[in-house]
């Protein structure tokens, strides 16, 4: 059965017996190959060298106060093990790699690891007491000049949160249903990017105080939890994405670096000014999709420091005070008064043409919601999902009784033991599982589990379902969370309906 929670995100519930039933072939993807288990090689330790010259090279023209050197960093490889470098008290199962050396020190490797990296992504995680900054090997068809700069983001997280802290709990996320909030995001990341392109001083003035006033309009149907929610959330990804676009500039200036990394598909940022180039062109809002808050999170918070960079050169110190934000340092570059809010308002929305905008995301909204009520409005209650390396994060908090199959009778005994847990999820790990009772950050390959409600009354909600975009039977952003602490999130997955019954298999690229 089915019942709407709010637009866009939907309960249902499942009732299937997970024994039984064959797991589903795996889906067969072009890029497996490219995945082949490698060994650790020297570049993987040099291009982490290559990180402390870049950092080393710019020094307080990056950031006052930054530098990697004093970051601790973790390299996921291929989920097998692990290096650490700079880590202050590393964890007792590190080792040095008698073969692998950062300078005159050797690189401390672990069998097995501690958080999945995203293939060609990253975080800033705990790791034995400190936060460390963590990410995986160079991927297949990563440019490596990405991956440096992917590197000195996460670093930066890691940095940030030493003068200012995230804060846990009390906080409430925007609104994913808002036709009118998207599009006002969207309206500021056009008046950002017109003002990053300005020439004159006077014009780089007259469109942020534009900002301001747009930002102010779409503040004013929020909580001020969720005003504090995304100040912080831009505060921490889109400071960390303006240490990307900072150094893209930087290298620019410069014309690139001397490569030092024996990598044939590395340039030295000689193409740093395309670089800078391109990574700001995103803050232009996608006329085709959603403006959701990551938008803002992410690209509107980069486009306020670059245009701080412009506005109040000495803001990287204020900055760095505790609570603050960049559209709090913007305004008060500004000092915008209340009474020509309307008018800065009205100035840009016919300059950027909103009510356009408007009417795009209305109608990509309404989109949204029929593609989801035509996905899921089926009379069963059996959902399945099939293959995977599955990138992406995978929590759990267990609940009842846990039943352990032992590895010899699982249909891949090479991916370990099965564990069935009340609630009905059934799963092939890569290794033990110690239940504590916590939240468990761990993601691994399985080859199928079904949903089984133990109690499948027909207005019970337990799974929800939802995604961003739909290409015939080719889904993005899929998102599933059951009660209990599981969530699964699929960048891309087919969707096959039979039925009553759905197959959801994950496309691994």
């Amino acid at each position: 059965m089915i019942r709407f929670l709010r637009p866009g995100f939907l309960t249902i519930v499942l009732a299937v017996n997970a024994f039984g039933q064959e797991p589903g072939a795996p889906v067969v993807d072009d890029e497996t190959a490219l995945y082949a288990f490698r060994s650790l090689e020297p570049q993987d330790v040099a291009r982490v060298a290559e990180l402390y010259r870049l950092t080393d090279l710019l020094g307080e023209a990056l950031w006052p106060g930054f530098d990697t050197r004093e970051i601790p960093i973790a390299i996921n490889h291929d989920d097998r093990e692990e290096m650490l470098f700079a880590h202050p008290s590393p964890p007792d199962e590190f080792h040095s790699a008698e073969a692998l050396k950062l300078g005159d020190r050797p690189v401390l490797v672990r069998d097995g690891c501690t958080r999945y990296g995203p293939r060609g992504g990253g975080w800033a995680v705990d790791l034995g007491g400190e936060q460390t900054a963590y990410a995986c090997t160079l991927q297949p068809r990563q440019a490596t000049e990405e991956y440096l700069s992917l590197l000195i983001h996460e670093c930066f997280h890691v940095y940030q949160r030493r003068f200012q802290s995230m804060p846990k709990g009390g906080l409430q996320e925007p609104p994913d249903d808002d036709a009118e909030y998207f599009a006002r995001i969207g309206l500021e990341s056009l008046v950002l990017q017109a003002l990053l392109a300005a020439e004159s001083d006077e014009e780089v003035h007259d469109l942020a105080r534009q900002f301001v006033a747009v930002r102010r309009a779409r503040h004013a149907s929020l909580a001020e939890e969720q005003i504090r929610f995304e100040g912080i959330n831009e505060y921490n990804e889109g400071t960390a994405s303006y240490i990307q676009a900072r150094l893209y500039r930087l290298l620019a200036e410069r014309g690139g670096i001397e490569p030092q990394v024996l990598d044939a598909h590395y340039g030295g940022f000689e193409n740093a000014a395309r670089m800078y180039d391109d990574f700001v062109a995103r803050i232009t809002p996608p006329r085709d999709a959603l403006i959701e808050f990551v938008h803002c999170q992410y690209l509107n918070g980069m486009g306020m420091c670059l245009a701080l960079d412009r506005l109040r050169p000495d803001w990287k110190e204020e900055m760095a005070e505790p609570g603050r934000n960049q559209f709090e340092l913007v305004e008060r570059a500004l000092a915008v008064p209340k009474k020509d809010e309307a008018e800065l308002l009205a100035l840009a929305e016919k300059r950027f043409e909103y009510a356009q905008l408007l009417g795009e995301q209305k109608a990509l909204l309404e989109q949204r919601f029929a593609t989801i009520r035509a996905f899921l409005e089926v009379p069963g209650r059996r959902y399945r999902i099939h293959h995977g390396e599955i990138r992406g994060r995978f929590k759990w908090k267990p609940e009842g009784p846990v039943f352990h199959v032992p590895g010899k009778l699982n249909p891949d005994a090479a991916q370990g033991p099965m564990t069935v847990w009340a609630g009905g999820l059934l799963r092939f790990e890569k290794g033990d599982l110690d239940f504590t009772g916590q939240p468990v950050p761990m993601i691994f390959r399985f080859d199928y589990f079904e949903w089984i409600d133990p109690d499948p009354a027909p207005d019970e909600s337990d799974l929800h379902i939802e995604f961003q975009e739909q290409e015939e039977d080719v889904f993005t952003e899929v998102r599933i969370e059951a009660d209990g602490g599981f969530v699964l999130t699929l960048p891309k997955a087919r969707v096959v309906r039979t039925g009553e019954q759905v197959d959801i298999y994950p496309i691994v690229h």
